[in-house]
């Protein structure tokens, strides 16, 4: 079966320079300790409320990244740019148990990136999801992490976060 789905692609002009922004953002974020999935065999319940508190602000986790910026010398050019997988956990395996599917949206792809003028961006796409598509839970849940993802980007890109 095949499902047309329209994207919406997410541009954030940031006001901070590309470090502070990277700074800020995994100051905020919280970060994916992969140690707890040993523990989930045994423990369930314990392994998730583990996974909770590895959330920051807004619920979110970071749960990898790396310095795209880096490999692109490899190519010749430079560039600066931070690739993060981002996004809540619990509204991930909810979206995930309602539709399998929905497991490619989840966590988001953002990146963090300073253009040739200078400027910095912090993009990712979402899909459009309309509750004949997959769903109303995971369009309702879809919209709630992009709010949650806006929020966070909008708190990290301040001198005094």
């Amino acid at each position: 079966m095949d499902t047309t789905l329209t994207v919406r692609h997410i541009s954030i002009k940031l006001d901070i320079p590309f470090e502070e922004f990277i700074d800020n953002l995994e100051k905020e974020a919280g970060f994916f300790n992969d140690a707890v999935l040993a523990e989930i065999e045994a423990s369930p319940h314990d392994a998730e409320e583990k996974i909770n508190k590895m959330a920051g602000k807004e619920n979110i986790i970071i749960f990898s990244s790396f310095d795209r910026g880096q490999l692109f010398k490899a190519y010749g050019f430079r560039m600066k740019m931070k690739h993060y997988i981002i996004g809540n956990s619990s509204a991930a395996a909810l979206m995930t148990k309602l539709v399998p599917s929905a497991a490619l949206f989840t966590p988001i792809q953002l990146i963090v990136y300073e253009a040739e003028n200078g400027e910095v961006y912090a993009a990712y796409n979402l899909p459009i999801l309309y509750p004949g598509e997959l769903g109303l839970e995971v369009a309702e849940l879809g919209l709630a992490l992009d709010i949650r993802l806006k929020n966070l980007i909008q708190s990290s890109n301040s001198i005094s976060a």
